[in-house]
């Protein structure tokens, strides 16, 4: 893997989105699911990966 990793309050300024709904988003279970790197207690995110799950909700 050549990118970087993003925290959850760089994800959330590329998003425009609140910090809290992309937390709301970790806890979930299954398809709702942000796809989320576990690091220990930290939460990571692939950017290029959510941007494709995004795509997946707007399809439903």
């Amino acid at each position: 893997m050549n990118q970087q990793l993003l925290s959850v309050e760089e994800l959330s300024t590329k998003l425009n989105l609140p910090v809290s709904w992309i937390y709301s988003r970790t806890r979930r279970k299954g398809e709702n699911q942000i796809p989320t790197v576990r690091c220990g207690k930290y939460c990571r995110f692939d950017y290029q990966t959510v941007l494709e799950w995004l795509q997946g909700l707007q399809a439903e």
